[in-house]
């Protein structure tokens, strides 16, 4: 394709790079030190476990069970909540530049009724999933 666009950009020659941009360049890359990974893996777990015993402090939406008749079976209920998954998002910075990782969080909530006069088993499945805001710190 013919574009007098193009044919101008491929005329263009390239500048010179200057001195201190050219040495930041050709330098080897800066490593940071395992004490700073151990303190954002040790944030990013902390973070985590608080997430973990928020969904499971939290009251499930039980609903209430009907007035127990003779013909009606009796369960014991077994609840459980379990996460499944972690995914990391993004890293984003807030106005007052304090980055965050957003991590997508799955879990399942598990019921399972279990009957005391007949041979039956229900098990309830809810699959969940949210966006976590983790903190990061850098030293």
């Amino acid at each position: 394709m013919n574009d007098s666009f193009e044919e101008r950009l491929r005329a263009l020659k390239p500048g010179v790079l200057p001195e201190p941009l050219r040495q930041r360049l050709s330098a080897p890359p800066a490593r940071r030190s395992s004490a700073s990974r151990r303190i954002v893996y040790a944030a990013f777990g902390l973070a985590a476990a608080a997430c973990l015993a928020l969904m499971l402090s939290r009251p499930g939406n039980e609903g209430s069970l009907p007035p127990a008749s003779t013909s009606m079976p009796s369960f014991a209920v077994d609840r459980e909540q379990r996460v499944t998954g972690l995914r990391s998002l993004a890293v984003v910075t807030d106005e007052s530049n304090q980055r965050w990782k957003l991590v997508e969080v799955n879990w399942v909530e598990e019921q399972t009724l279990v009957s005391a006069s007949q041979p039956l088993t229900v098990q309830l499945q809810n699959h969940h999933r949210a966006v976590v805001p983790v903190a990061i710190h850098f030293d």
